[in-house]
């Protein structure tokens, strides 16, 4: 079930990814509002990916959606802020305002890390049966 569930965020990672960088370079949006943005619309298609394949539950949709968005949200405003947090850290550290080559590695790290917790909070509370 986590394989399934890792795929599907895994889909929706490249998603965001691909939404963040569309929004930075096509319309030069700052990368903490292009981010932002790509998670609001990839926490959408995440229910739907895991209310159908990973949980296969089709039941109470209605409040497994309000569930599913409270730890979305949760789950994203700690994930833009961990990569705000590493992408700022680590221009200061290097001492450059080049922080491109640092939010993509931030992205990845915050999203691995809060991946379990995001799969046991949705398996244990949003799609328990």
């Amino acid at each position: 079930m986590y394989l399934v569930f890792i795929m599907g965020g895994g889909a929706r990672f490249l998603f965001v990814a691909l939404l963040t960088l569309v929004l930075i370079e096509g319309f030069n949006f700052p990368y903490t509002i292009s981010y932002g943005a790509a998670l609001a619309v990839g926490t959408i298609s995440g229910f739907f990916y895991n209310r159908v394949f990973t949980f296969n539950t089709l039941t109470a949709w209605k409040s497994r959606l309000l569930k599913f968005a409270i730890i979305s949200v949760l789950i994203d405003v700690s994930n833009w802020s961990l990569v705000v947090t590493i992408t700022q850290t680590l221009g200061n550290y290097f001492e450059t305002a080049d922080l491109p080559r640092y939010y993509w590695p931030a992205i990845f790290l915050a999203t691995s890390l809060l991946s379990v917790v995001n799969f046991g909070l949705n398996k244990f509370w949003v799609f328990r049966r």
